[in-house]
């Protein structure tokens, strides 16, 4: 059904249910899948070096890598081999990122996790998800964590 599958992952508990709705589609082995992560490192503007960005920005692409490396394991336990692509960006454009990734790799399918948010949190937080879906060529899987009310 679908040869190039791209699942976004940020290891949130929605992209990890994402992650096990796209292994369902490649239970069968026919699929490529491709798990990406999308690592913002803007650094503040300033014309000294900044050491302390640096530092930052190497945990946050050491956090990423972990991320992938994690979710590539869970694939192959379920039998799938998984590439793994992680994507540092200046901005804050993630779903950009990931059209931009989706279209490259030439994905049939992109499956991304959301969170469900509306009203307030979603116009102040914006939805990476949204703007996937909004101007995606491929078709577009979303997946929503179903959490238990605290």
């Amino acid at each position: 059904m679908y040869g190039r599958i791209l699942v976004a992952i940020d290891g949130s508990g929605n992209a990890e249910r994402a992650l096990g709705e796209a292994l369902r589609l490649t239970k069968d082995g026919s699929a490529q899948l491709r798990l990406v992560h999308v690592v913002g490192v803007a650094p503040f503007s300033t014309d000294e070096p900044n050491l302390e960005f640096e530092g930052t920005r190497d945990l946050l692409l050491k956090a990423g890598r972990e991320v992938l490396d994690s979710a590539a394991r869970l694939a192959q336990q379920h039998g799938v081999k998984a590439e793994t692509q992680l994507i540092e960006i200046l901005t804050s454009q993630y779903g950009g990122a990931i059209l931009d990734e989706a279209k490259s790799w030439r994905a049939d399918l992109i499956v991304v996790g959301t969170h469900g948010r509306g009203g307030l949190k979603h116009l102040l937080l914006g939805s990476v998800a949204e703007e996937v879906i909004r101007h995606a060529s491929a078709p577009v899987l979303l997946v929503r964590h179903n959490e238990s009310p605290a």
